[in-house]
């Protein structure tokens, strides 16, 4: 099943400005693709926060999406920069692609944990393995269970989160946040609502984003199954190891 709010305006407005301003993971990813010697695809490319640098570095560089609206935006960036990108609309759950063609995938930022079962995340990486060349490298982080706020009794409450403006209509955005959870399955629905206070009064919006939260030793076996080998996981983006501080798990596994 798709992520639902990436498909909805309001929470991918939300998302561009509160996340793509996020750096961190971007010298990582960068230095990774050009190690590669081989073109990169990004799979869950979004806008082109993480594939736009690849691109203006010069190398070889392609994603895919699910959201038409990300994509949308993924155009006008590259538009802007005078760059060209196969970027085409897909879902992680059954994305077709070349076999053998690509040295490194990348998915970053969670887009692993919008598969919502474990027959969907196996498949997906089991597709994501014959798409890369023999010795190529898969790396995904995603959140690492050990230091998720889904847990608290807190996140399941209706909670303000922040308050954006948009300045073309002079409009107060307050958002707030809450989560459900399934313990035994590992999913759960991340909920927002945004109330917007304006010239023309009052309205409402809510949107949701499910998810699957995956632990360490599953995601390993996962790689295992998927036919990945010498996989290993790291609490950041400079190789520190995993431990239950760390807000991620970033995995790094080859096709061998």
């Amino acid at each position: 099943m798709a992520p639902t709010g990436f498909l909805d305006p309001v929470f991918v407005s939300y998302y561009e400005q509160n996340e793509n301003g996020r750096t961190t993971d971007i010298p990582f990813y960068l230095g990774k693709a050009q190690e590669a010697n081989g073109p990169v695809l990004e799979a869950g490319c979004g806008s082109g926060r993480i594939l736009l640098p690849l691109l203006q570095s010069g190398l070889d560089a392609e994603g895919f999406d699910y959201s038409q609206i990300m994509l949308e935006e993924l155009s006008r960036n590259l538009s802007a920069r005078s760059l060209n990108a196969r970027a085409w609309a897909a879902r992680l759950e059954d994305v077709i692609l070349d076999q053998g063609k690509y040295s490194l995938i990348i998915s970053g930022f969670n887009t692993f944990v919008h598969l919502l079962d474990q027959d969907s995340q196996l498949g997906a990486l089991r597709r994501l393995h014959d798409a890369l060349r023999i010795g190529g490298t898969i790396i995904l982080d995603i959140i690492n269970p050990a230091n998720f706020d889904v847990f608290s009794r807190q996140a399941l409450k209706r909670t303000f989160e922040a308050t954006i403006y948009d300045m073309a209509s002079e409009a107060e955005i307050a958002i707030w946040r809450w989560f459900e959870r399934d313990l035994i399955t590992q999913r759960g629905v991340y909920h927002r609502e945004y109330v917007t206070s304006g010239r023309s009064g009052t309205a409402t919006k809510a949107t949701e984003v499910e998810f699957r939260w995956t632990y360490p030793e599953e995601m390993k076996l996962l790689l295992q199954l998927a036919g990945f080998s010498n996989a290993k996981v790291f609490g950041d983006f400079n190789d520190a190891p995993l431990d239950e501080e760390s807000e991620m798990q970033v995995w790094v596994a080859q096709k061998t």
